[in-house]
């Protein structure tokens, strides 16, 4: 098999999985297991004190000594680079070396919350999958920012592993369910959830702007309970 292709899949974690799960699977790329031609690319710490990890440029370094060699037991090597919104300038221009001149036996496969870290001449040469959620499970979701009280809220809050993760699928079915109410007429809290969502859609920036993400939910309940 001769191709190579990058892919950048914009969307939060179980979207993203699936969105592997589609790629690979059109490839004919069992990646379920552990595999040599298997390689996971995710932000480390540094050396230095900066309170978020990142993916720096000897981790790409380490990355183009490894893809040049043929793969063994899959058709292609197969590369995923998560939160590629963590890669350092650095990072970025190192890995553009590679996507200039790529090994045509590898995909490389980045995940990211956004585009908008990432050099616009990395994103020219990767194709862009926004990935989205299953409409039916948005639609079933309980949206906890417009069902649960202010106590519920911060007990559910406290308990999440990943606050990025748990405000992207507020928001897309906060999305889901004003889209079904606008269409079907309903128009009781509308101007409530449009609030809600512009408070989401801040609290993101927030997080995108290195704000602790645990106290940026916690300001966004606060402030919808107000609503």
């Amino acid at each position: 098999m001769s191709v190579f292709q990058c892919f950048l899949i914009i969307g939060n974690k179980s979207s993203q999985l699936a969105e592997i799960q589609k790629i690979t699977d059109k490839l004919k790329l069992n990646i379920n297991k552990p595999s040599v031609d298997l390689l996971v690319i995710e932000p480390e710490a540094g050396l230095t004190l900066a309170k978020e990890k990142h993916i720096s440029i000897d981790q790409i370094r380490r990355l183009k000594q490894n893809l040049y060699h043929k793969p063994i037991h899959l058709p292609l090597k197969v590369i995923i680079i998560k939160k590629a919104q963590r890669l350092t300038q650095e990072a970025q221009n190192a890995l553009l070396k590679i996507l200039e001149e790529p090994p045509r036996h590898a995909i490389i496969i980045m995940l990211s919350s956004d585009k908008k870290s990432l050099l616009e001449t990395i994103i020219s040469r990767v194709i862009t999958i926004q990935a989205k959620q299953d409409i039916e499970k948005c639609a079933s979701k309980q949206i906890s920012l417009l069902t649960k009280n202010e106590l519920e809220l911060l007990e559910e809050t406290a308990s999440i592993d990943n606050p990025n993760d748990w405000l992207d699928s507020e928001m897309l079915a906060l999305h889901q369910a004003l889209v079904s109410n606008i269409k079907s007429g309903n128009l009781t809290d509308l101007n409530r959830q449009t609030s809600i969502i512009e408070r989401c859609a801040y609290t993101k920036k927030l997080i995108e702007a290195n704000v602790n993400a645990k106290f940026a939910i916690y300001d966004l309940v606060f402030s919808t309970s107000k609503i």
